[in-house]
Formats: structure tokens, C-alpha cells, sequence
């Protein structure tokens, strides 16, 4: 009996492995193909969409002399415009900002391996009833003292600027227009949900929040054969979008830390190509939920 289950055992392994190869394989093939989809798209509409532009492909580590620009404006519906306070918009900004000028490095090269960041445009403001925060600010790896292209900035924001009820502009010589770049990234989160104050970045326990993000990467050498690697760009900025959020403490413990995300994971993705803007467009859809711990 032993003997003719060992058989059996091994022909369900050989069959099981097959099964995936071909399933791994399959979903290789469909990165190659001009479109493809994975995923079952949830229904109903996204609670935050982020339109997400890269151009030229998204850098690690610049060269010397390089820099690299980063543009990224937030939108709100509000109920009312009247005594909004701007200080979550803002902070929200100060933090998408200095995670993605913290990812950006100088090379390890003594003449130029100090990063110099600079602010340059700040504002804030609310019409209607959508409320608008907006950044731009540089990173540039140089070799001289004094590098052309250099700007002075105007600071972070997070500790100088009252965000309050007050509408604010501080601008150093930019263009208030934002618009896809031809040297860095610009970022877009639009918020579909109204809200009284502002967007609730950090979740209550036992709530979510789905998340649509549209990246493009601009790609000057035309259309690519293989999707992949800019499907899984795509992936690194949604995941740096879930790290962002966190989860309030639920009340129902004295715990101090009794909340926690449900691991991330991509529900919906599909991918084409946009030869009119020579972009590959990558949608994602994901959740980003918040649930009691199970244990301590």
C-alpha cells in the first residue's frame, strides 16, 4: 500500500508545481502583452485617487550634478470653506515630501556626496468646497560650492509655517502651475469622500480606506517589450503610499498600541501603453485597512 502511494504522491506534487509554473509563467506572458489586467477591480468608487507621474524613470540614486524635482498637490472636498484648517493637508504634504526626498541618495563619491534639498513653493488655499495644498522642492547631488541651478529655499514648512484657517503663498520664483515634469515626479491625491477638517490620515480601528493610483512612467525610447518592471515601480510607490497611513489606537483596550494594518496587497492592476505621451500607464487598486490586534 506504501509502495502505491509514493507514486501517487509524487504525481500530485508534479501536478501541483505545473499548476503554478503555469500560472507564474501565464502571468509573465501577460506583461508582455500591449495591455493586461490582474486582479478582480473592486466595485464602487476609489476613497483617495493618486495620479502619479514620472518623467524620466524614477532615480534611486542621482549622478553628480544631477537634480531632480518633486511636485505634489493634495485636494480635498470640504463641506465648507469657512474656518477650515489646513494643518492636516499640509502635514500630509510634509510627509510624502520627505519620504521621497529621503529614498532619493547622492552617489558615494567624495566630491559629490552631499544632498542639497531645497523648498521652493508652498501653498495652500480653499474655493468652493475643495481645499488645495501644494510643494515643489529640488534634490541636487553637486560638485561646487555654489552649483548652477541651486535655489535658495524656504524651509520646510512643518515647524516655520502656521497652517491654521489662513490661506498662504510663499513662492520662490516657481510656476504655481503643476504639471507632469521633464526632470522629476509630480503627484496628485484627490480626496472623493468630503470631509469636515480634513482627509483622516490616520485610520480609526475597524475602518479602510480604498486607494486608486494611476502611475505613469515616461519612457523615451518608445514602447517596451516587457511591463514588469514598471508594474512593479508601480507597486513600490502604493506601498510607499500604505507605509504612510497609520492606525489610531481602538478604545476598546487600555492598550497603547492595540490597532494594526492588514498586510498590503495590490486587489486590482491592469497596464497599457500610452504612445501619444510615450508613458506606460499602471493602474493599482488597494485597501488600506486597520483592525484590532488579535493578541499582545
Amino acid at each position: 500500500m506504501k509502495l502505491f502511494f509514493k507514486p501517487l504522491a509524487v504525481l500530485a506534487f508534479l501536478v501541483s508545481f505545473g499548476l503554478v509554473f503555469n500560472t507564474v509563467r501565464a502571468e509573465d506572458d501577460a506583461y508582455k502583452l500591449d495591455q493586461g489586467h490582474k486582479g478582480e477591480k473592486p466595485a464602487g468608487k476609489a476613497d483617495r485617487k493618486i495620479n502619479y507621474h514620472a518623467h524620466p524613470l524614477i532615480p534611486k540614486q542621482l549622478d553628480c550634478d544631477q537634480s531632480y524635482q518633486i511636485d505634489i498637490s493634495i485636494e480635498q472636498p470640504v463641506k465648507s470653506c469657512e474656518n477650515f484648517n489646513f494643518c492636516d493637508l499640509r502635514d500630509r504634504l510634509t510627509l510624502i515630501m520627505g519620504e521621497r526626498l529621503r529614498e532619493i541618495q547622492c552617489p558615494d563619491k567624495p566630491e559629490c556626496n552631499h544632498k542639497d534639498v531645497f523648498y521652493t513653493y508652498w501653498h495652500w488655499a480653499c474655493e468652493g468646497n475643495v481645499a488645495v495644498a501644494q510643494v515643489k522642492a529640488y534634490v541636487l547631488c553637486s560638485t561646487k560650492d555654489f552649483p548652477e541651478g541651486h535655489r535658495d529655499g524656504i524651509g520646510n514648512a512643518e515647524y516655520t509655517l502656521d497652517c491654521g484657517v489662513s490661506q498662504t503663498v510663499i513662492d520662490k520664483g516657481e510656476n504655481p502651475d503643476f504639471h507632469p515634469l521633464d526632470d522629476g515626479e509630480w503627484i496628485e491625491e484627490k480626496g472623493v469622500q468630503v470631509a469636515a477638517r480634513a482627509a483622516k490620515f490616520p485610520l480609526e480601528c475597524g475602518s479602510s480606506q480604498l486607494l486608486e493610483m494611476t502611475f505613469r512612467e515616461h519612457e523615451d525610447l518608445g514602447k517596451p517589450s516587457d511591463f514588469k518592471k514598471y508594474y512593479d515601480d508601480a507597486e513600490s510607490r502604493a506601498k510607499l503610499y500604505y507605509s504612510l497611513y497609520t492606525c489610531l489606537n481602538a478604545k476598546v483596550t487600555s492598550y497603547p498600541d492595540d490597532c494594526e494594518k492588514e498586510p498590503f496587497k495590490v486587489l486590482y492592476a491592469d497596464w497599457k501603453w500610452d504612445g501619444a505621451e510615450k508613458d506606460v500607464v499602471v493602474t493599482l487598486y488597494f485597501k488600506i485597512t486597520c483592525v484590532p490586534k488579535k493578541s499582545h
